[in-house]
Protein backbone atom coordinates (compact mmCIF):
# COMPACT_ATOMS: atom_id res chain seq x y z
CA UNK A 1 0.00 0.00 0.00
CA UNK A 2 1.01 3.64 -0.38
CA UNK A 3 1.20 4.08 3.39
CA UNK A 4 3.47 1.08 3.94
CA UNK A 5 5.74 2.18 1.06
CA UNK A 6 5.99 5.61 2.63
CA UNK A 7 6.84 4.09 6.03
CA UNK A 8 9.62 2.00 4.45
CA UNK A 9 11.07 5.09 2.75
CA UNK A 10 11.01 7.03 6.03
CA UNK A 11 12.70 4.15 7.84
CA UNK A 12 15.40 3.88 5.18
CA UNK A 13 15.98 7.63 5.24
CA UNK A 14 16.23 7.54 9.01
CA UNK A 15 18.74 4.68 8.89
CA UNK A 16 20.85 6.44 6.25
CA UNK A 17 20.79 9.65 8.27
CA UNK A 18 21.98 7.79 11.36
CA UNK A 19 24.66 5.98 9.35
CA UNK A 20 26.00 9.21 7.81
CA UNK A 21 25.95 10.87 11.22
CA UNK A 22 27.94 8.00 12.74
CA UNK A 23 30.44 7.97 9.87
CA UNK A 24 30.76 11.73 10.28
CA UNK A 25 31.71 11.15 13.93
CA UNK A 26 34.42 8.72 12.81
CA UNK A 27 35.75 11.20 10.25
CA UNK A 28 35.77 14.00 12.83
CA UNK A 29 37.72 11.86 15.31
CA UNK A 30 40.30 10.88 12.69
CA UNK A 31 40.64 14.47 11.42
CA UNK A 32 41.24 15.67 14.97
CA UNK A 33 44.09 13.21 15.41
CA UNK A 34 45.66 14.10 12.06
CA UNK A 35 46.03 17.73 13.24
CA UNK A 36 49.39 18.37 14.95
CA UNK A 37 49.30 19.61 18.55
CA UNK A 38 50.75 22.99 19.44
CA UNK A 39 53.15 21.77 22.12
CA UNK A 40 53.92 18.08 21.69
CA UNK A 41 57.12 18.28 23.71
CA UNK A 42 55.60 19.19 27.10
CA UNK A 43 53.83 16.73 29.41
CA UNK A 44 52.12 18.46 32.32
CA UNK A 45 50.18 15.56 33.86
CA UNK A 46 50.08 11.77 33.96
CA UNK A 47 46.40 11.44 32.97
CA UNK A 48 45.55 10.78 29.29
CA UNK A 49 44.88 13.94 27.30
CA UNK A 50 41.66 14.20 25.30
CA UNK A 51 43.65 14.35 22.06
CA UNK A 52 45.27 10.99 22.88
CA UNK A 53 41.92 9.16 23.01
CA UNK A 54 39.40 8.02 20.39
CA UNK A 55 35.95 7.29 21.76
CA UNK A 56 33.62 5.67 19.21
CA UNK A 57 31.43 3.67 21.60
CA UNK A 58 28.06 2.91 19.99
CA UNK A 59 29.04 4.81 16.83
CA UNK A 60 27.91 1.83 14.68
CA UNK A 61 30.79 2.25 12.25
CA UNK A 62 30.50 -1.35 11.03
CA UNK A 63 33.10 -3.25 9.03
CA UNK A 64 33.60 -0.37 6.59
CA UNK A 65 34.32 2.10 9.36
CA UNK A 66 36.66 -0.39 11.02
CA UNK A 67 38.60 -0.70 7.75
CA UNK A 68 38.86 3.12 7.61
CA UNK A 69 40.08 3.21 11.19
CA UNK A 70 42.65 0.50 10.53
CA UNK A 71 43.89 2.43 7.51
CA UNK A 72 44.22 5.57 9.65
CA UNK A 73 46.50 3.81 12.14
CA UNK A 74 48.57 2.28 9.34
CA UNK A 75 48.88 5.68 7.62
CA UNK A 76 50.17 7.51 10.70
CA UNK A 77 52.29 4.64 11.94
CA UNK A 78 54.64 5.52 14.79
CA UNK A 79 53.58 9.18 14.53
CA UNK A 80 50.13 8.28 15.88
CA UNK A 81 49.91 9.10 19.59
CA UNK A 82 46.51 7.58 20.38
CA UNK A 83 46.81 5.82 23.73
CA UNK A 84 43.16 4.90 24.36
CA UNK A 85 40.73 3.45 21.79
CA UNK A 86 37.08 2.70 22.65
CA UNK A 87 35.04 0.81 20.07
CA UNK A 88 32.31 -0.82 22.16
CA UNK A 89 29.12 -1.77 20.27
CA UNK A 90 30.04 -1.03 16.65
CA UNK A 91 29.10 -4.25 14.79
CA UNK A 92 32.57 -4.45 13.29
CA UNK A 93 32.54 -8.26 13.43
CA UNK A 94 35.55 -10.48 12.73
CA UNK A 95 36.64 -8.74 9.52
CA UNK A 96 36.49 -5.33 11.19
CA UNK A 97 38.48 -6.55 14.18
CA UNK A 98 41.17 -7.89 11.83
CA UNK A 99 41.33 -4.52 10.02
CA UNK A 100 41.63 -2.52 13.25
CA UNK A 101 44.21 -4.94 14.66
CA UNK A 102 46.31 -4.74 11.49
CA UNK A 103 46.36 -0.96 11.77
CA UNK A 104 47.20 -1.01 15.48
CA UNK A 105 50.32 -3.06 14.78
CA UNK A 106 51.79 0.21 13.41
CA UNK A 107 50.92 2.11 16.62
CA UNK A 108 53.39 2.19 19.50
CA UNK A 109 51.50 4.34 22.04
CA UNK A 110 48.33 2.32 22.70
CA UNK A 111 47.75 1.49 26.39
CA UNK A 112 43.95 0.89 26.55
CA UNK A 113 41.63 -0.88 24.10
CA UNK A 114 37.91 -1.64 24.41
CA UNK A 115 36.61 -3.63 21.46
CA UNK A 116 33.70 -5.32 23.26
CA UNK A 117 30.18 -5.93 21.96
CA UNK A 118 31.15 -6.32 18.31
CA UNK A 119 30.18 -9.90 17.38
CA UNK A 120 33.83 -10.86 16.87
CA UNK A 121 34.49 -14.54 16.25
CA UNK A 122 37.52 -16.76 17.04
CA UNK A 123 39.52 -15.59 14.01
CA UNK A 124 39.09 -11.98 15.13
CA UNK A 125 40.49 -12.91 18.54
CA UNK A 126 43.60 -14.26 16.83
CA UNK A 127 44.09 -10.80 15.28
CA UNK A 128 43.54 -9.10 18.67
CA UNK A 129 46.07 -11.47 20.26
CA UNK A 130 48.67 -10.20 17.78
CA UNK A 131 48.09 -6.69 19.12
CA UNK A 132 48.60 -7.93 22.70
CA UNK A 133 51.86 -9.58 21.68
CA UNK A 134 53.14 -6.62 19.64
CA UNK A 135 52.19 -3.91 22.14
CA UNK A 136 54.35 -4.22 25.22
CA UNK A 137 52.72 -1.02 26.47
CA UNK A 138 49.12 -2.29 26.38
CA UNK A 139 47.83 -2.47 29.96
CA UNK A 140 44.00 -2.61 29.67
CA UNK A 141 41.98 -4.72 27.26
CA UNK A 142 38.25 -5.40 27.07
CA UNK A 143 36.94 -7.88 24.51
CA UNK A 144 33.72 -8.63 26.41
CA UNK A 145 30.45 -9.64 24.76
CA UNK A 146 31.95 -11.23 21.67
CA UNK A 147 32.09 -14.83 20.46
CA UNK A 148 35.62 -15.98 21.24
CA UNK A 149 34.74 -19.53 22.28
CA UNK A 150 37.58 -21.80 23.42
CA UNK A 151 39.32 -21.48 20.04
CA UNK A 152 39.53 -17.70 20.21
CA UNK A 153 40.58 -17.45 23.85
CA UNK A 154 43.43 -19.89 23.11
CA UNK A 155 45.16 -17.09 21.18
CA UNK A 156 44.57 -14.62 24.00
CA UNK A 157 46.10 -17.07 26.47
CA UNK A 158 49.16 -17.48 24.24
CA UNK A 159 49.54 -13.70 24.05
CA UNK A 160 49.35 -13.40 27.86
CA UNK A 161 52.53 -15.43 28.05
CA UNK A 162 54.35 -12.84 25.91
CA UNK A 163 52.95 -9.48 27.08
CA UNK A 164 54.81 -8.32 30.22
CA UNK A 165 52.58 -5.34 31.08
CA UNK A 166 48.89 -6.19 30.55
CA UNK A 167 47.20 -5.66 33.92
CA UNK A 168 43.46 -5.83 33.13
CA UNK A 169 41.64 -8.28 30.87
CA UNK A 170 37.86 -8.43 30.44
CA UNK A 171 36.63 -11.59 28.70
CA UNK A 172 33.09 -11.49 30.10
CA UNK A 173 30.35 -13.10 28.01
CA UNK A 174 32.63 -14.49 25.30
CA UNK A 175 31.48 -18.14 25.52
CA UNK A 176 34.90 -19.51 26.37
CA UNK A 177 33.46 -22.42 28.42
CA UNK A 178 35.60 -24.68 30.62
CA UNK A 179 38.09 -25.50 27.86
CA UNK A 180 38.88 -21.82 27.42
CA UNK A 181 39.17 -21.37 31.19
CA UNK A 182 41.74 -24.19 31.28
CA UNK A 183 43.82 -22.43 28.60
CA UNK A 184 43.72 -19.19 30.58
CA UNK A 185 44.61 -21.04 33.77
CA UNK A 186 47.78 -22.39 32.19
CA UNK A 187 48.71 -18.89 31.03
CA UNK A 188 48.17 -17.51 34.55
CA UNK A 189 50.82 -19.85 35.92
CA UNK A 190 53.36 -18.17 33.61
CA UNK A 191 52.07 -14.57 33.70
CA UNK A 192 53.13 -12.20 36.48
CA UNK A 193 51.64 -8.89 35.27
CA UNK A 194 47.87 -9.49 35.13
CA UNK A 195 46.05 -7.96 38.10
CA UNK A 196 42.38 -8.05 37.11
CA UNK A 197 40.57 -10.82 35.20
CA UNK A 198 36.84 -10.75 34.42
CA UNK A 199 35.23 -13.99 33.18
CA UNK A 200 31.54 -13.47 33.97
CA UNK A 201 28.85 -15.38 32.07
CA UNK A 202 31.12 -17.70 30.12
CA UNK A 203 29.56 -21.17 30.49
CA UNK A 204 32.44 -22.19 32.77
CA UNK A 205 31.63 -25.27 34.83
CA UNK A 206 33.27 -26.89 37.84
CA UNK A 207 36.18 -28.39 35.86
CA UNK A 208 37.10 -24.96 34.49
CA UNK A 209 36.90 -23.44 37.97
CA UNK A 210 39.15 -26.21 39.32
CA UNK A 211 41.80 -25.38 36.70
CA UNK A 212 41.64 -21.68 37.57
CA UNK A 213 41.93 -22.57 41.25
CA UNK A 214 45.10 -24.56 40.59
CA UNK A 215 46.50 -21.56 38.70
CA UNK A 216 45.68 -19.24 41.60
CA UNK A 217 47.78 -21.39 43.89
CA UNK A 218 50.76 -20.71 41.62
CA UNK A 219 49.97 -17.06 40.89
CA UNK A 220 50.69 -14.41 43.52
CA UNK A 221 49.93 -11.26 41.51
CA UNK A 222 46.24 -11.51 40.52
CA UNK A 223 44.10 -9.16 42.61
CA UNK A 224 40.66 -9.50 40.99
CA UNK A 225 38.84 -12.57 39.71
CA UNK A 226 35.18 -12.36 38.69
CA UNK A 227 33.52 -15.68 37.81
CA UNK A 228 29.93 -14.53 38.33
CA UNK A 229 27.16 -16.21 36.34
CA UNK A 230 29.06 -19.43 35.74
CA UNK A 231 28.15 -22.91 36.99
CA UNK A 232 31.04 -23.11 39.46
CA UNK A 233 29.04 -25.22 41.94
CA UNK A 234 30.20 -26.72 45.22
CA UNK A 235 33.09 -28.63 43.62
CA UNK A 236 34.47 -25.48 42.03
CA UNK A 237 34.04 -23.56 45.30
CA UNK A 238 36.05 -26.18 47.21
CA UNK A 239 38.87 -25.96 44.68
CA UNK A 240 38.86 -22.15 44.70
CA UNK A 241 39.05 -22.08 48.50
CA UNK A 242 42.08 -24.41 48.42
CA UNK A 243 43.85 -22.47 45.66
CA UNK A 244 43.19 -19.05 47.19
CA UNK A 245 44.40 -20.21 50.59
CA UNK A 246 47.83 -21.02 49.18
CA UNK A 247 48.60 -17.58 47.75
CA UNK A 248 46.11 -15.43 49.71
CA UNK A 249 46.83 -12.49 47.39
CA UNK A 250 43.37 -11.97 45.88
CA UNK A 251 41.62 -8.74 46.87
CA UNK A 252 38.33 -8.98 44.93
CA UNK A 253 36.34 -12.17 44.29
CA UNK A 254 33.13 -12.28 42.26
CA UNK A 255 30.94 -15.39 42.54
CA UNK A 256 27.44 -13.99 42.04
CA UNK A 257 24.95 -16.56 40.73
CA UNK A 258 27.44 -19.44 40.62
CA UNK A 259 25.18 -22.18 42.06
CA UNK A 260 27.35 -22.50 45.16
CA UNK A 261 24.52 -23.51 47.48
CA UNK A 262 24.98 -24.15 51.18
CA UNK A 263 27.69 -26.77 50.59
CA UNK A 264 29.71 -24.52 48.28
CA UNK A 265 29.69 -21.47 50.52
CA UNK A 266 30.59 -23.65 53.50
CA UNK A 267 33.66 -24.88 51.59
CA UNK A 268 34.55 -21.33 50.56
CA UNK A 269 34.22 -20.11 54.14
CA UNK A 270 37.45 -21.86 55.11
CA UNK A 271 39.25 -19.29 52.96
CA UNK A 272 36.97 -16.32 53.67
CA UNK A 273 37.31 -16.60 57.43
CA UNK A 274 41.12 -16.70 57.38
CA UNK A 275 41.93 -14.37 54.49
CA UNK A 276 43.81 -11.23 55.42
CA UNK A 277 43.84 -9.71 51.93
CA UNK A 278 40.34 -10.18 50.47
CA UNK A 279 38.38 -6.92 50.38
CA UNK A 280 35.39 -7.71 48.15
CA UNK A 281 33.24 -10.86 48.13
CA UNK A 282 30.25 -10.93 45.77
CA UNK A 283 28.07 -13.94 46.62
CA UNK A 284 24.60 -12.91 45.44
CA UNK A 285 22.09 -15.44 44.11
CA UNK A 286 23.67 -18.62 45.49
CA UNK A 287 20.73 -20.05 47.46
CA UNK A 288 22.52 -19.84 50.80
CA UNK A 289 19.38 -20.20 52.93
CA UNK A 290 19.83 -21.16 56.62
CA UNK A 291 23.19 -22.98 56.73
CA UNK A 292 24.87 -20.70 54.20
CA UNK A 293 23.58 -17.65 56.03
CA UNK A 294 25.04 -18.91 59.32
CA UNK A 295 28.38 -19.48 57.59
CA UNK A 296 28.36 -15.91 56.24
CA UNK A 297 27.67 -14.65 59.75
CA UNK A 298 30.85 -16.36 60.91
CA UNK A 299 32.76 -14.77 58.03
CA UNK A 300 31.52 -11.32 59.09
CA UNK A 301 32.56 -12.03 62.67
CA UNK A 302 36.01 -13.46 61.96
CA UNK A 303 37.29 -11.79 58.78
CA UNK A 304 39.35 -8.64 59.38
CA UNK A 305 39.91 -7.50 55.78
CA UNK A 306 36.53 -7.54 53.94
CA UNK A 307 35.18 -4.08 53.11
CA UNK A 308 32.38 -5.08 50.70
CA UNK A 309 30.03 -8.07 50.95
CA UNK A 310 27.09 -8.85 48.65
CA UNK A 311 24.73 -11.60 49.86
CA UNK A 312 21.62 -10.35 48.07
CA UNK A 313 19.03 -12.72 46.51
CA UNK A 314 19.94 -15.67 48.73
CA UNK A 315 16.62 -16.71 50.29
CA UNK A 316 17.75 -15.55 53.73
CA UNK A 317 14.29 -15.96 55.23
CA UNK A 318 15.01 -17.67 58.55
CA UNK A 319 14.84 -15.10 61.31
CA UNK A 320 17.44 -16.82 63.49
CA UNK A 321 19.88 -16.61 60.54
CA UNK A 322 19.17 -12.90 60.09
CA UNK A 323 19.65 -12.34 63.81
CA UNK A 324 22.95 -14.25 63.66
CA UNK A 325 24.18 -11.99 60.85
CA UNK A 326 22.93 -8.94 62.75
CA UNK A 327 24.74 -9.88 65.96
CA UNK A 328 28.07 -10.38 64.18
CA UNK A 329 27.88 -6.83 62.76
CA UNK A 330 28.35 -5.57 66.33
CA UNK A 331 31.85 -7.02 66.36
CA UNK A 332 32.90 -6.14 62.80
CA UNK A 333 35.02 -3.02 62.34
CA UNK A 334 36.13 -3.32 58.69
CA UNK A 335 33.00 -3.88 56.56
CA UNK A 336 32.03 -0.70 54.70
CA UNK A 337 29.38 -1.90 52.20
CA UNK A 338 26.80 -4.62 52.84
CA UNK A 339 24.15 -5.67 50.30
CA UNK A 340 21.17 -7.60 51.74
CA UNK A 341 18.73 -6.79 48.92
CA UNK A 342 16.04 -9.17 47.66
CA UNK A 343 15.94 -11.37 50.75
CA UNK A 344 12.51 -12.03 52.32
CA UNK A 345 13.12 -10.35 55.66
CA UNK A 346 10.42 -9.84 58.24
CA UNK A 347 10.17 -7.06 60.81
CA UNK A 348 12.00 -9.06 63.50
CA UNK A 349 15.02 -9.51 61.24
CA UNK A 350 15.12 -5.86 60.18
CA UNK A 351 14.78 -4.66 63.78
CA UNK A 352 17.60 -6.98 64.94
CA UNK A 353 19.79 -5.71 62.12
CA UNK A 354 19.10 -2.08 62.98
CA UNK A 355 19.78 -2.60 66.68
CA UNK A 356 23.18 -4.10 65.83
CA UNK A 357 24.01 -1.27 63.44
CA UNK A 358 23.72 1.20 66.29
CA UNK A 359 26.79 -0.49 67.76
CA UNK A 360 28.64 -0.74 64.45
CA UNK A 361 30.85 2.24 63.59
CA UNK A 362 32.34 1.22 60.24
CA UNK A 363 29.49 0.49 57.78
CA UNK A 364 29.02 3.37 55.30
CA UNK A 365 26.62 1.81 52.75
CA UNK A 366 23.68 -0.55 53.31
CA UNK A 367 21.55 -1.96 50.47
CA UNK A 368 18.10 -3.31 51.35
CA UNK A 369 16.20 -3.16 48.07
CA UNK A 370 13.07 -5.28 47.78
CA UNK A 371 13.01 -6.66 51.33
CA UNK A 372 9.34 -5.80 51.97
CA UNK A 373 9.94 -3.14 54.60
CA UNK A 374 6.90 -2.34 56.72
CA UNK A 375 6.38 0.74 58.88
CA UNK A 376 7.95 -1.05 61.87
CA UNK A 377 11.07 -1.94 59.90
CA UNK A 378 11.38 1.57 58.43
CA UNK A 379 11.00 3.10 61.90
CA UNK A 380 13.88 0.93 63.14
CA UNK A 381 15.97 2.00 60.14
CA UNK A 382 15.13 5.65 60.78
CA UNK A 383 16.46 5.36 64.32
CA UNK A 384 19.75 4.05 62.88
CA UNK A 385 19.98 7.01 60.50
CA UNK A 386 19.61 9.36 63.44
CA UNK A 387 22.31 7.68 65.54
CA UNK A 388 24.78 6.04 63.15
CA UNK A 389 27.77 8.32 62.60
CA UNK A 390 29.42 6.37 59.76
CA UNK A 391 26.45 5.40 57.56
CA UNK A 392 26.29 7.57 54.44
CA UNK A 393 24.12 5.66 51.96
CA UNK A 394 21.04 3.44 52.26
CA UNK A 395 19.53 1.85 49.14
CA UNK A 396 15.84 0.92 49.43
CA UNK A 397 13.15 -0.60 47.23
CA UNK A 398 13.24 -0.15 43.48
CA UNK A 399 9.54 -0.94 43.28
CA UNK A 400 6.44 0.38 45.01
CA UNK A 401 7.27 -1.25 48.34
CA UNK A 402 7.70 1.70 50.68
CA UNK A 403 4.71 2.82 52.74
CA UNK A 404 4.13 6.58 52.55
CA UNK A 405 4.11 7.03 56.33
CA UNK A 406 7.48 5.24 56.51
CA UNK A 407 8.94 7.66 53.96
CA UNK A 408 7.94 10.59 56.18
CA UNK A 409 9.70 8.95 59.15
CA UNK A 410 12.86 8.52 57.06
CA UNK A 411 12.75 12.16 55.95
CA UNK A 412 12.59 13.30 59.56
CA UNK A 413 15.56 11.07 60.41
CA UNK A 414 17.56 12.47 57.49
CA UNK A 415 17.07 15.98 58.84
CA UNK A 416 18.91 14.86 61.98
CA UNK A 417 21.70 13.32 59.90
CA UNK A 418 22.06 15.44 56.72
CA UNK A 419 25.14 13.53 55.55
CA UNK A 420 23.21 10.33 54.78
CA UNK A 421 21.89 9.55 51.29
CA UNK A 422 18.82 7.37 50.63
CA UNK A 423 18.79 5.83 47.17
CA UNK A 424 15.87 4.38 45.21
CA UNK A 425 13.32 5.82 42.77
CA UNK A 426 10.36 4.76 44.94
CA UNK A 427 11.74 6.71 47.90
CA UNK A 428 12.48 9.70 45.67
CA UNK A 429 8.95 9.80 44.27
CA UNK A 430 7.19 9.28 47.61
CA UNK A 431 9.41 11.73 49.47
CA UNK A 432 8.52 14.37 46.90
CA UNK A 433 4.83 13.55 47.39
CA UNK A 434 5.16 13.74 51.19
CA UNK A 435 7.02 17.04 51.12
CA UNK A 436 4.59 18.42 48.56
CA UNK A 437 1.70 17.66 50.86
CA UNK A 438 3.52 19.53 53.64
CA UNK A 439 4.40 22.45 51.36
CA UNK A 440 8.16 21.81 51.68
CA UNK A 441 10.84 21.64 48.99
CA UNK A 442 11.99 18.26 47.71
CA UNK A 443 15.44 17.34 49.05
CA UNK A 444 18.31 17.77 46.59
CA UNK A 445 22.03 17.13 46.64
CA UNK A 446 24.07 20.27 47.30
CA UNK A 447 27.58 21.26 48.22
CA UNK A 448 26.27 22.51 51.53
CA UNK A 449 25.51 19.00 52.80
CA UNK A 450 21.72 19.16 52.42
CA UNK A 451 19.61 15.99 52.39
CA UNK A 452 20.30 14.01 49.22
CA UNK A 453 18.17 11.53 47.27
CA UNK A 454 19.82 9.54 44.47
CA UNK A 455 18.36 7.48 41.64
CA UNK A 456 19.87 4.49 39.89
CA UNK A 457 22.81 5.38 37.67
CA UNK A 458 22.97 4.86 33.90
CA UNK A 459 25.09 2.25 32.17
CA UNK A 460 28.73 2.85 33.11
CA UNK A 461 31.39 3.49 30.48
CA UNK A 462 34.47 1.34 29.90
CA UNK A 463 36.36 2.73 32.89
CA UNK A 464 33.54 1.92 35.30
CA UNK A 465 32.07 -1.31 33.94
CA UNK A 466 33.17 -3.18 37.03
CA UNK A 467 32.35 -0.51 39.58
CA UNK A 468 31.28 -3.23 42.04
CA UNK A 469 34.97 -3.97 42.50
CA UNK A 470 36.16 -0.39 42.07
CA UNK A 471 34.18 0.63 45.14
CA UNK A 472 36.62 -1.34 47.28
CA UNK A 473 39.86 -0.61 45.43
CA UNK A 474 42.49 1.89 46.55
CA UNK A 475 43.39 4.41 43.83
CA UNK A 476 46.54 2.58 42.84
CA UNK A 477 44.54 -0.55 41.98
CA UNK A 478 41.86 1.18 39.88
CA UNK A 479 43.25 0.28 36.50
CA UNK A 480 39.94 -0.28 34.69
Amino acid sequence: STQSTWEIRVACASFMGMFLCRMSKLEQELARHRTPRASPDVELCATPREDSQINLNFAYIGEAGAATLGGFFAELGAACEVSRLELYGNFIRTAGAAAVAAGLLHNSSLTELDIGGNNIGPAGFRSIAQVITAHSGLIKLSVAENCAKAEGVHWIAEALRKNPRLTSLDLSDTRIDSAGAMDLAQALTENSSLLHLFLTQNEIKADGAVSLADALAANSTLLTLDLSNNAVGAEGARALAAGLAVSDSLHHLGLNYCALGEVGVDALASFLVRSRTLRTALLAGNNLQRTGGDVIAEVIRCNKSLTRLDISSNLLLFQDTIRHIAVTLKYNSTLLHLNLSDNPFKDDGVISLCESLKLNHSLTKLEMRDVNLTFAGISALASVLQEHNALRSVALSEGAGLPAEGVRVLLEAMKDNPRVVVEGPDFKRKSAESLGALGERSPRTSAGGDIAVLSASARPEFADKHSEFLLSMPNQERVL
